[in-house]
């Protein structure tokens, strides 16, 4: 499947391909249900922006970006927390289908595989998205990530959450937290921690309990993926 994809839009890798093509699959399976949908997205939400403040420290500000919005059910949740925030994605389709499912909420067509705009979000979501959960390519990703850790402003976090649905055809999560956390324009690299954790603000209500009951829970999870299942991470990154 990928050769006949990598034939039609002349590109040069599986990261391209992915990151080219993200909306023609969605589309085959309905965007709108591609994404979080209302109760989901407002708990799921809840729980990001507990991990956010209560264990990061980050301070709301101007110019959140959620990247790769789908059909804006999660940049909606964002918003009525209180959050500033954009909706994006890479296509024409795409945008049009955010404004005519959230008609008033800012929209902005943004690539995530090449996006790059120094020093300008407070906060940069990414959660289930193709160049990150469906290609194994850690030298794109991490250029990738670089790029969105430079839009970040002073105090800003770039919060990734991706599966291992497709492993090994996924980030390497854990790399990427050692690739970055001796970066010098960031004060902290957090994670890779379980998504069901995070979302839970009785098991993340301070780093020593979140950090223990990822501990205790983690064998868990290696004994799941036995029978299939697949884990959910959650890295920050937390610009100076």
């Amino acid at each position: 499947m990928l050769q006949g994809v990598w034939e039609e839009f002349s590109v040069s890798s599986d990261f391209e391909i992915v990151a080219t093509t993200e909306s023609s699959w969605q589309a085959a399976r309905d965007l709108d249900q591609h994404t979080l949908l209302d109760e989901a997205a407002d708990r799921v939400v809840a729980g990001h922006l507990h991990f956010l403040k209560k264990i990061i420290g980050w301070r709301p500000g101007p110019d959140a970006l959620d990247l790769g919005a789908g059909s804006g059910h999660t940049t909606q949740a964002f918003r009525k927390y209180g959050v500033d925030m954009t909706a994006s994605e890479h296509t024409d389709a795409g945008i049009d289908l955010l404004k005519e499912l959230n008609p008033g909420m800012p929209v902005q067509k943004i690539s995530m595989a090449d996006y790059h705009r120094l020093g300008k979000h407070s906060l940069i979501f990414a959660r289930e998205l193709y160049p990150i959960t469906r290609v194994n390519a850690f030298a794109e990703q991490r250029a990738m990530v670089d790029r969105l850790v430079d839009s970040l402003s002073p105090g800003g976090v770039l919060l990734i959450v991706g599966s291992d649905v497709y492993r090994p055809h996924c980030m390497d999560y854990h790399g990427m937290v050692r690739e970055f956390k001796s970066d010098e324009r960031l004060s902290r690299v957090y994670g890779p921690y379980l998504e069901p954790i995070i979302i839970r603000s009785l098991l993340s209500m301070n780093m020593v309990v979140l950090s223990i009951t990822h501990l205790l829970l983690y064998p868990f999870t290696l004994w799941k993926r036995r029978s299939g299942w697949a884990a959910a991470y959650v890295v920050a990154f937390v610009r100076r």
